[in-house]
C-alpha cells in the first residue's frame, strides 16, 4: 500500500529457497541416460 501511495504502478517480489530437503535437489538434475 505504501509504495502504491507513492506512485508505483507495479510492485513484483521475486522469492528464492535454497533449502532442498531430502535429496530432494536431485530432482532438478538432468538425466544424461
Amino acid at each position: 500500500k505504501m509504495l502504491a501511495a507513492h506512485g508505483a504502478g507495479k510492485i513484483s517480489a521475486y522469492v528464492t529457497h535454497g533449502v532442498f530437503p531430502n535429496r530432494s535437489w536431485e530432482r532438478f538434475q538432468h538425466d544424461s541416460g
